[in-house]
């Protein structure tokens, strides 16, 4: 874990680290399954005695880290459910990759509804959009955030709070996080701007 915070980047600068580390022989489920385990350790460090935990993956690259997470809680016999937007075939390769293996580890993965009931799980993690969003979010997101944040469940975002734009800070509607863990390094949005209302605790890795 990165403690002082003496560098920040835009999410341009983050692309093309991700994109020198793939041209360097890591390949991008390398560094999914990198991001995966790091968030689940940070997990355990920041919130006790969990026993159940609902993940809420997108249609990204920021859900294929969540689907890691989901697989490795299941293997240490955590009550874990996965609720996805879309099928397998519409994520991208290692995202695809990602949620094969956690279903096939015995991970439950079902189509998100609007009537889960989030109240009955220790842990909310938030698998959404990551640092993929520049403006609003659309309405069927900003829906599944709304519903997040009506939950007295703490939450923990991988990578950024869903909804807050990580160049700049600003959202006008984000999931409210008790954590956060960023990958690779600080986002200069994640340090300004309405963000830091959103946030929680922040918790950066390198991922190697």
């Amino acid at each position: 874990m990165i403690n002082l915070r003496t560098h920040a980047y835009t999410i341009e600068q983050i692309r093309a680290i991700e994109q020198a580390a793939i041209q360097s022989g890591i390949s991008e489920s390398q560094l999914m399954d990198t991001a995966g385990q790091a968030a689940f350790d940070c997990m355990l460090t920041h919130f006790n005695d969990l026993k159940s935990i609902v993940v809420i993956c997108g249609q990204g690259n920021n859900g294929g880290d969540a689907f890691v997470l989901a697989r490795l809680a299941h293997q240490q016999n955590i009550k874990t459910h996965c609720y996805t937007l879309c099928e397998n075939n519409q994520l991208p390769p290692a995202a695809k990759q990602a949620a094969i293996s956690a279903e096939r580890h015995g991970v439950s993965i079902c189509q998100y509804h609007p009537t889960i009931d989030f109240n009955s799980y220790d842990l909310i993690i938030d698998g959404l959009l990551g640092i993929g969003i520049q403006g609003e979010v659309h309405s069927d997101i900003a829906a599944i955030i709304e519903h997040l944040n009506h939950s007295s469940a703490p939450k923990f975002a991988l990578d950024c709070p869903s909804g807050i734009n990580a160049n700049t800070g600003t959202t006008k509607l984000a999931v409210n996080a008790n954590a956060t863990i960023t990958f690779i390094a600080d986002k200069i949005g994640l340090l300004t701007g309405d963000s830091l209302a959103y946030l929680g605790k922040l918790y950066t890795h390198h991922i190697g």
